[in-house]
């Protein structure tokens, strides 16, 4: 069962950055199964691994854009892109680590982060993208 259903309304109204944040629901939904699955720390850490990877270069590429526009609100959405990043590879480093299990509350926090992020911080974005 999807964490996250992609559906039109999540549209930011650039095909590109509609089809990154698509792969972020699907890495999610695939951390979400294989945590549901029981898999392997193995297979889980590899997944962790792919959404810290994608966080980092979707983000790159949001703010390569907003340094070509007049997006008045960089600075802010930058510093909410941090604090993911920083969230994500936190849970990394500490599932490595052994000090953490990847359970129903971290998938709620990316679930609800996620479509909060786009539904509201990304759609601010929208009218300033080619």
């Amino acid at each position: 069962m999807p964490i996250i259903t992609w559906d039109a309304t999540m549209s930011v109204g650039n095909a590109k950055i509609d089809r990154q944040h698509q792969e972020l629901v699907r890495i999610i939904n695939q951390l979400g199964d294989a945590m549901q699955q029981g898999n392997a720390n193995q297979v889980i850490g590899k997944i962790i691994d792919e959404l810290v990877t994608y966080t980092v270069f979707h983000f790159g590429e949001e703010e390569r854009m907003f340094a070509a526009t007049a997006y008045p609100h960089t600075d802010a959405h930058k510093d909410k892109h941090r604090f993911l990043v920083d969230k994500v590879q936190q849970v990394k480093t500490d599932f490595a680590a052994g000090k953490v299990a990847i359970g129903v509350p971290l998938l709620h926090f990316l679930r609800e982060w996620l479509v909060e992020h786009i539904m509201k911080t990304d759609k601010t974005y929208s009218s300033y993208l080619p």
